[in-house]
């Protein structure tokens, strides 16, 4: 593993682990949206990204509409406030 690797995954799961508010806000380079999409992916099961794991979800939401994914909000979250 890499040593900027292994370095994301000891901050990022460290300050998942501590609320998530101590980590990131100490340090203004961290890109927190990209953090947690980063993080979703790398927490993510392979049964959630298969056409299996949509179809349970989708029955699971209201009216069988497909859950948003961290991935789906991240340009939301990122975009500059209007």
């Amino acid at each position: 593993m890499p040593p900027e690797e292994a370095a994301w995954r000891g901050r990022v799961l460290f300050a998942a682990a501590d609320g998530i508010q101590l980590q990131w806000p100490l340090d203004p380079t961290i890109d927190m949206v990209a953090d947690i999409v980063r993080l979703d992916a790398f927490l993510s099961t392979p049964f959630s990204v298969t056409e299996a794991g949509r179809a349970r979800c989708a029955r699971s939401s209201p009216a069988g509409t497909p859950p948003v994914t961290v991935r789906e909000l991240s340009p939301r979250l990122s975009a500059p406030a209007p």
